[in-house]
């Protein structure tokens, strides 16, 4: 699968690579909510969380995109 993806600017639809160092370490997808673009995410013990994108971006040294 991961052949086919592209990498892109955020969009609804997308998905998240978030590194830590050279490696991924947390991945989610990209969701319109009013509008906004957020990021959900499932994390142990907070279950799914929806982040404004700028505010989940801040959290990793990269984040990438891709479709």
């Amino acid at each position: 699968m991961m052949l086919t993806l592209e990498r892109c600017e955020p969009c609804e639809g997308a998905g998240v690579a978030c590194y830590s160092g050279s490696t991924v370490t947390h991945v989610g997808i990209v969701v319109s909510i009013d509008g906004l673009l957020h990021v959900a995410e499932c994390n142990p013990g907070t279950n799914v969380t929806f982040l404004p994108l700028p505010r989940f971006k801040r959290r990793f040294v990269k984040v990438e995109f891709w479709q």
